[in-house]
């Protein structure tokens, strides 16, 4: 049983996903945005999963908030929240009903049980427009220092010298050590670096690669938007890693894992070089394509144009208007 005490500041609960499987897209889309409010609205938060996690647990509560694992209306009842935040493409409508009960609802990505919400911010999915409905990228909830980034002008070089290869907290497809050996195949000696996350399981395969091709592995570094911002191509999973590229203005080359991002691929059908189903031959055939200049200055102007890493702050603004 948990042992909470009435918070002295007012308290959100956070009902998202995160594991091997789902990534940490959604726990660090929340964990920035909540840097924001807990100082503009002097609050707290406690994050609600479903199954407990360790590396996830010690990830949130490394940055400062409560972690939860159970069934989301039982924490509620605890914690007694003064809002709910819902971070998943999926709400079912007797949780939110339930949450409506305790206070101000917001939900972010979802395209159920919308007409709940107080506030719907739907970056990356369609959904049915309510009265307070947000769509689109200007929506999108980046870390403040992307927005520097943005202001910053990219200069995209001649030639492909540098490459970043990240795939998401956990990278259950293993697509490092895969596009890691790919790329050390080409004649060019690309300098590359790998990002990975708290849950990726293949270090040592990736060490051993990356010692042969001299590349740097890097593991949880807090210079994301300077490497992004340095490097002449990002290789990803689709998710909040392809819209920081681009905030930045690096061509990015994003691969769908599994069915989930496939289906948010076709929510936006204006990204491009998006590989839905992984092959050698097709991830190949587009990374050559890269080394084209003209391609890359137009994927750079182009990125930037959609993505201008504000979202946060009009986020922001639209929680404070509603509290």
């Amino acid at each position: 049983m948990w042992n909470y005490r009435i918070p002295e500041r007012d308290m959100i609960a956070v009902v998202t996903q995160a594991g091997f499987k789902e990534g940490m897209g959604h726990v660090m889309r929340m964990l920035c945005l909540l840097n924001e409010l807990k100082d503009e609205l002097k609050v707290d938060a406690t994050f609600i999963l479903k199954k407990k996690d360790e590396v996830v647990f010690n990830f949130i509560k490394d940055r400062g908030f409560d972690v939860v694992a159970g069934n989301a209306v039982d924490v509620m009842e605890k914690i007694v929240p003064n809002a709910v935040f819902f971070d998943k493409f999926d709400v079912e409508k007797e949780l939110a009903v339930k949450a409506k009960e305790f206070g101000k609802v917001v939900m972010f990505d979802s395209t159920t049980s919308n007409e709940f919400a107080d506030v719907v911010v739907n970056a990356l999915v369609k959904c049915k427009c309510y009265r307070s409905c947000y769509c689109g990228l200007k929506y999108l909830v980046l870390r403040k220092e992307f927005s520097n980034f943005w202001k910053m002008k990219k200069k995209v070089k001649n030639d492909v010298e540098k490459i970043l290869l990240m795939f998401g907290g956990s990278d259950p497809s293993n697509f490092t050590a895969k596009i890691l050996n790919l790329v050390g195949e080409f004649d060019t000696n690309f300098d590359v670096t790998v990002v990975l996350g708290p849950k990726y399981k293949y270090l040592n395969e990736v060490k051993r690669i990356a010692e042969g091709l001299e590349a740097q592995v890097l593991i949880n570094p807090n210079n994301i938007p300077e490497l992004m911002f340095e490097s002449d191509v990002v290789v990803t999973s689709l998710g909040l890693t392809t819209f920081e590229a681009m905030c930045v203005g690096t061509p990015v080359i994003a691969i769908c894992q599994n069915d989930l991002q496939r289906w948010l691929k076709s929510q936006m059908p204006y990204l491009k070089f998006i590989i839905s189903r992984f092959t050698e031959f097709k991830f190949v055939e587009i990374f050559k394509k890269m080394m084209d200049f003209n391609l890359r200055k137009s994927l750079s102007d182009y990125g930037k144009s959609l993505c201008d890493g504000k979202g946060l702050f009009r986020v922001v603004e639209l929680i404070q208007n509603v509290w």
